[in-house]
Order: structure tokens, then C-alpha cells, then sequence
């Protein structure tokens, strides 16, 4: 028994962090359930020898047979990114990252249909997700500038002024990580096709205010 939980805590100290993780995956809890399958089996078979064996073996089908209806259930919906999405937006609405992830996967199939209508549709359910994104974080770079992709693209620009004004000023007052530093890559490439930065002008004054910062690495300043 002792050993079972201690199992279980020191594998979950190894899958955990000292931050508090966005959302929880059942995977998580593998390594550290096998510490209580062991003191399960232990029981069982202690339990099971001479005549109880049969009532074992019937008590070890049925667990089987009810752990597998979950378990078919997650495997259906892990074999759809878009059902998958969509159930973590369920689960966790006010998850940053499960905003994020309903949100590409909608706009990565308006960048690849062929029928206008479901474009459109994809296109509409994006940029309602990533401007949901900025009501958790109305700096967050990803989203900032993905709509401004999405506004240069597909919504004729419209919005183009408030976007970028919202970006530069947070390029100049956020702490900058990782996931930044991509957004800020993705910034510079689809200015090169004119959906992000509308002009020479406006590429020179993002490009600025990063150079500016005191905690950006001289990679990403050659990057931009």
C-alpha cells in the first residue's frame, strides 16, 4: 500500500510543474496508476487463490469490459483534431490554449478549402475564437497577429489599423516568450505578402519596437 501511493506521487511530481498546467490529459496519470494496478493485482491474486478464482476472473472481465467504453470513446475522439478541439473548448472554456487550438484548426481549413462557403464559415469561427483569446490576454501576440493575417486575407482589411496599432503596443510593453518570439516570425512572413504590415513604413516601426527592447535576442532581431 505504501509503495503504491508513493508511486503515485512521485510520478505525478514528474509529470507535474510548480505552474498550474492549462489543461489536464488523462495521460498524465499512466505512469503514476501503476503503482495502484500493481497493489490491485496483488489483491486479486491473493484474493483469488483456491475456489475464488473463478469469481476473479469474472470480477477482472467486467472491469475490463467497463473500462473499455471510455476508452473506446477517447480513442474515436482523438482520431478527430476537430472533435478533440471542440470537446476541450467544452471542458475548458476559459483555457487560452484550448481557444487557440479550436481557432487554427478553424483557420487552417479556411487556408486549404476549395469551397467558398466553408471558407467563409471557417474564416467567421477563427477570428471569433482568437478575438476570444485577447479578452483572456488583449496582449496576446499569437492572436494579434493572426487576425491581422486573417483581416489582410480574408476580411479586406477592415480592421487593419486597430490591429496593428494593438500589436505594436504590445510588441512594446509585454514580456516577451517562446510562443512571442514565433508569432513575431509568423509577423514578419505574412508582411511579405502585405496581409500583416500594409506598408514599408509600418514593417519598419514593428521592426523598431522590437529592436528597442532590452530582453530580445539577437536572433530574433536578424529574424525580423
Amino acid at each position: 500500500v505504501v509503495f503504491a501511493f508513493a508511486w503515485y506521487l512521485v510520478a505525478h511530481v514528474m509529470e507535474s510543474s510548480i505552474l498550474p498546467l492549462e489543461m489536464v490529459y488523462e495521460h498524465r496519470n499512466y505512469a503514476a496508476m501503476l503503482g495502484f494496478l500493481v497493489l490491485l493485482g496483488d489483491a486479486l491474486w491473493s484474493f483469488g487463490r483456491g475456489e475464488r478464482h473463478q469469481l476473479v476472473a469474472v470480477c477482472v472481465a467486467v472491469l475490463l469490459a467497463v473500462l473499455v467504453i471510455p476508452l473506446a470513446f477517447r480513442a474515436s475522439l482523438w482520431g478527430d483534431e476537430m472533435a478533440l478541439a471542440g470537446k476541450q473548448l467544452e471542458d475548458h472554456p476559459d483555457s487560452l490554449r484550448s481557444r487557440y487550438h479550436f481557432a487554427n484548426l478553424h483557420l487552417r481549413m479556411a487556408d486549404t478549402s476549395s469551397d467558398p462557403a466553408q471558407q467563409k464559415r471557417a474564416v467567421l469561427v477563427a477570428e471569433h475564437y482568437y478575438r476570444r483569446m485577447l479578452e483572456l490576454d488583449p496582449q496576446d501576440l499569437v492572436a494579434l497577429v493572426t487576425l491581422l493575417y486573417m483581416d489582410g486575407k480574408y476580411l479586406g482589411g477592415t480592421g487593419h489599423a486597430s490591429l496593428y496599432q494593438d500589436l505594436l503596443t504590445a510588441t512594446r510593453k509585454r514580456v516577451l516568450s517562446p510562443t512571442d518570439y514565433n508569432a513575431l516570425v509568423f509577423f514578419k512572413d505574412c508582411s511579405v505578402r502585405r496581409y500583416c504590415a500594409g506598408n514599408d513604413h509600418e514593417y519598419a516601426l514593428m521592426v523598431d519596437s522590437i529592436a528597442s527592447r532590452n530582453d530580445v535576442s539577437p536572433g530574433l532581431a536578424a529574424l525580423m
